[in-house]
């Protein structure tokens, strides 16, 4: 008896159709498990140009937390007069260069003691980790002794060394950013970089703003802008207002801000 073997049935192909239908109902899943408020909504300018411009002094006393890391190798005087002006109306907290160390930003951080929080630091790449991944880089900490042995095991810190190659400092990692609540909070990353790194731990916290450059950015750029935010908390408007979609003219990177997606159900 001669065996005549089976032909093998051809694999079936999933329409694209059914491919379609399948990201569907996957998006529905996500809406009704309620983890569609962390997409990201990129906030367009006109979003604050209708802020309050009129109240002076703001109705509000805000919780504000200035922590410049990069005032030890770039001061900036007219900035700290702004921040001494703030402190008139509002609660502020000052955290200056070398007072201004990765233990006192986590802890900040973590806390949520704030309604705003505006960083002013260098973003740098880490000796460890994947190659295309910053930090925030705390320059008034060099990584000379070890430290944050903890942190560095579970990867919220690590040592980042600046592209122009001087020193090695402490980082903090966007994994800090992650888990936390940030529902209500504006914060600000006045860094190289920081827009993409950061934002999502933020965002996915809760529902908290935040806005930072998309890329490189000169030290004259960053101040400009850093200028207009605490103008802006004076004068009682969002710290916002005016700054969304401002051009580097060196490097080209934005100011950009983002928040969770808005529910537009009525």
């Amino acid at each position: 008896m001669v065996h005549i073997p089976q032909r093998a049935r051809p694999a079936r192909r999933i329409s694209s159709t059914r491919v379609k239908l399948l990201l569907l109902g996957f998006a529905v899943l996500l809406l009704a498990l309620g983890l569609a408020p962390i997409i990201p909504y990129y906030l367009p300018k006109g979003d604050y140009e209708q802020a309050n411009a009129t109240a002076n002094p703001p109705l509000k006393q805000l919780r504000i937390i200035y922590f410049d890391s990069l005032y030890v190798d770039f001061p900036n005087r007219e900035l700290l007069n702004l921040v001494k002006l703030l402190k008139i109306v509002h609660n502020v907290s000052v955290y200056l260069g070398e007072n201004a160390t990765v233990a006192q930003l986590m802890e900040i951080i973590r806390s949520g003691n704030f309604d705003v929080l505006i960083i002013r630091a260098h973003s740098a790449p880490m000796e460890t980790g994947s190659p295309f991944e910053k930090g925030i880089a705390i320059f008034g900490e060099r990584a000379d002794e070890e430290k944050y042995f903890i942190e560095q095991l579970a990867g919220l810190v690590r040592r980042a060394r600046p592209l122009w190659g001087v020193g090695v400092y402490y980082a903090l990692t966007p994994l800090e950013f992650e888990g936390l609540n940030f529902s209500n909070k504006i914060v600000i990353l006045l860094s190289c970089g920081g827009f993409d790194d950061y934002m999502q731990g933020v965002i996915a916290g809760g529902g908290g703003i935040y806005a930072s450059w998309t890329g490189f950015v000169s030290v004259e750029e960053n101040d400009k802008v850093a200028k207009s935010i605490l103008t802006n908390l004076l004068n009682g408007r969002h710290p916002l207002y005016g700054v969304i979609g401002v051009v580097d003219s060196q490097y080209g990177s934005k100011f950009l801000a983002a928040a969770p997606r808005r529910n537009t159900a009525q």
